[in-house]
């Protein structure tokens, strides 16, 4: 159970850091990036 617990934790971070990466890029890239 604590191993379907810490995936779960796991996914969000990473679908958190990869929506951060994506915002960075599209703003350095010089688009315009609405939520």
């Amino acid at each position: 159970m604590h191993v379907l617990l810490y995936s779960l934790v796991w996914v969000s971070f990473l679908s958190s850091m990869v929506r951060l990466v994506f915002r960075w890029l599209f703003v350095s890239g010089g688009v315009d990036y609405d939520e």
